[in-house]
């Protein structure tokens, strides 16, 4: 007598975070340990996700995710314009 087991599988790609420029995913694995070379790279990665249950972080490390200074530095100026006009509010129609 024969056996045959059969095991599920599921076609499955690797690809870096700089080639998935403009891909959208549902599912997504991400090692975000310390693989992470570049400033903005775990944004662009997170980016591509559309789903946020089919995210599956490993080796996540808050220390890996880095912004630009200079963004920071704009980010930083646009807020304390924004909260400066936070207290005008708008009209209300008629």
């Amino acid at each position: 007598m024969a056996h045959q087991k059969q095991l599920p599988l599921s076609l499955r790609y690797e690809i870096t975070i700089h080639k998935d420029q403009g891909i959208t995913c549902k599912n997504a694995m991400m090692d975000l340990g310390t693989s992470v070379f570049s400033d903005g790279q775990v944004y662009v990665g997170l980016l591509r996700e559309s789903i946020l249950e089919g995210l599956h972080l490993i080796n996540f490390n808050p220390a890996s995710v880095k912004a630009n200074s200079g963004a920071i530095v704009e980010y930083n100026r646009l807020s304390s314009k924004l909260s400066y006009h936070k207290s005008i509010r708008p009209r209300k129609r008629l």
